[in-house]
């Protein structure tokens, strides 16, 4: 019974954000900006940012990314570092007259990433499942981020993934957990990353996805994405 308010706190918690989400993507379909999907460069031309309650954020915005660049944004909390993420990916409407480029091939990283149920392989492909052929760059990924004793869990006869369709892979990437339980903050957020390293998107927006990464960690985690 002493579990059971704090499973409820983590189901309220789940249920905001895909409230948030939907709310999202709700106000970003009545208002749409012209963006140029086949882009291959970032570019962002006379963006007023504002949330979807019409508070204005910045004013004027722009810039250009070129691929394989990094751009670093800095400011206070609520300056719209996250806002212009937001945008960018099209969750946000970004008002009228305003051009943005973004490519098709753009991720996020968010400082609280989602795991979801599944395997320890579904959470570096994730969104796509695990299956068979994609130990190899799974494994890259997770050595990257320095998560491959990961893979010694399901190694020790630990609960695998029963009749799973995935066949001919190693026990470790059929392991599966509560992995929000299971990992710690700074776990997860390496986790998140390794999907970056799968997937290898055009561009990466990392919001804070190393906050609780120990320091002499996080450098070594941007110089590898």
């Amino acid at each position: 019974l002493t579990a059971f308010p704090a499973e409820l706190a983590k189901m309220d918690a789940r249920a905001t954000r895909l409230l948030e989400l939907q709310q999202a993507l709700d106000a970003a379909s009545r208002s749409q900006p012209r963006i140029e999907s086949d882009a291959v460069d970032i570019a962002v031309q006379n963006l007023t940012l504002s949330t979807p309650e019409r508070t204005v954020l910045a004013e004027g915005l722009t810039f250009e990314v070129k691929r394989s660049e990094a751009i670093l944004i800095t400011g206070p909390n609520g300056a719209g570092k996250t806002a212009l993420a937001r945008v960018l990916l099209g969750l946000w409407p970004a008002g009228n007259g305003v051009k943005l480029s973004v490519p098709p091939s753009l991720s996020i990283v968010p400082q609280r990433p989602y795991l979801a149920p599944g395997c320890l392989g579904d959470q570096v492909t994730y969104p796509k499942r695990f299956g068979k052929g994609d130990e190899v760059n799974t494994w890259k990924a997770l050595e990257k981020v320095g998560l491959l004793y990961l893979l010694q869990r399901g190694d020790r006869g630990v609960k695998g993934a029963e009749g799973s369709e995935v066949a001919g892979v190693a026990e470790g990437w059929l392991f599966q957990c509560d992995w929000e339980d299971q990992l710690s903050g700074g776990e997860q957020q390496r986790l998140a990353l390794s999907r970056v390293l799968f997937h290898r998107p055009c561009f990466a927006v990392l919001d804070e996805c190393t906050s609780m990464v120990a320091a002499d960690a996080e450098e070594r985690l941007y110089q590898t994405v």
